[in-house]
């Protein structure tokens, strides 16, 4: 993500297995690190030229009439830097040749799972648990659109126009940062820098600035609220609502926890508002459930049992 590394010369000093052991674990643990390890693997597939620094230097020297003494220790890795930049620039391109071909490109996220995507333009994609999206690689240069089944954050990398399509209506940006959330009948959409255009059927086209949100349940009239958030609190892996209804609450805990619930609630329609943690079941049930007095019990095989 933007602003992930500490400086500029972070990854070619990951690369010159140069980093503090609180870098190193802190990147491993990082949404990033999985792409640069596959682009980094994949230079298997190619021969990187080997370099002799000082030969180099020296060459510069005599073109350049310069010392190779007077080169500093942080000009010099700055150089070294560069290079290593480039290396990555060219092995990730010749992995993403063999990877893919020009056409439908899809990525999934699982239960619980968080999965980013670095696009085409360098915009980047970060899906939410259970989460789809798929785009066209041969027609990316001529219209950036990439379809969403689920949630996803998005920042967007400026440009021509970039368009997010779901089943309940388009979202559209030059260069901005949003959320858009689509599962069965409901539509939101958070702005969080820039402008995001709205189209939905049967709704008039809505502008997003920072700080708006736009949300369309089924057949109901949009509603417009505020967020002082800069970001989704799912990115922080915990889930806010705020007055949604209760069932497409039980449906975001259905793809973090991978479980299922059965039984029925005598106001389905009712609404929460609130915050659930990822990384406990027993209480994201407890803080969900709990506060809207609806009792259940948690079964064999992931089975939530609701007792309304």
């Amino acid at each position: 993500m933007k602003g992930e590394f500490k400086d500029d010369t972070f990854l070619a000093r990951w690369l010159n297995d140069q980093l503090t052991p609180q870098e190193l674990e802190d990147f491993q643990s990082s949404e990033a690190y999985g792409q640069f390890k596959k682009i980094v693997d994949g230079s298997e597939l190619i021969t990187i030229p080997s370099f002799d620094e000082e030969k180099i230097l020296s060459s510069i020297k005599e073109n350049h009439g310069q010392k190779a003494q007077e080169r500093s220790p942080k000009t010099r890795y700055i150089w070294l830097s560069g290079i290593a930049a480039s290396i990555i620039l060219v092995v990730s391109i010749i992995v993403f040749n063999i990877g893919t071909t020009p056409e439908i490109v899809t990525a999934k996220s699982e239960f619980g799972e968080k999965k980013f995507l670095l696009l085409p333009d360098g915009s980047e994609v970060v899906l939410n648990s259970k989460s789809e999206v798929t785009y066209h690689t041969g027609e990316w240069d001529e219209a950036r659109k990439i379809s969403l089944s689920g949630e996803a954050y998005f920042e967007v990398a400026a440009g021509e126009t970039f368009t997010v399509d779901t089943e309940s209506g388009e979202v559209t940006v030059l260069g901005t940062t949003f959320n858009v959330a689509v599962m069965n009948g409901f539509f939101e959409v958070k702005c969080f820098e820039g402008k995001v255009e709205v189209s939905a059927e049967n709704e008039a086209d809505y502008v997003l600035t920072p700080g708006k949100t736009y949300r369309k349940i089924n057949e109901q009239p949009a509603t417009y609220l505020t967020t002082t958030k800069n970001k989704p609190s799912w990115l922080d892996n915990e889930s806010s609502f705020h007055s949604v209804p209760i069932k497409y609450v039980l449906i975001a805990l259905e793809k973090q926890f991978n479980i299922k619930f059965e039984g029925s609630i005598s106001n389905i329609d009712s609404t929460f508002t609130g915050t659930f943690p990822h990384d406990d079941l027993d209480v994201a049930l407890k803080v969900v459930l709990g506060s809207l007095q609806i009792d259940y019990e948690l079964k064999e095989e992931r089975t939530v049992m609701l007792e309304d």
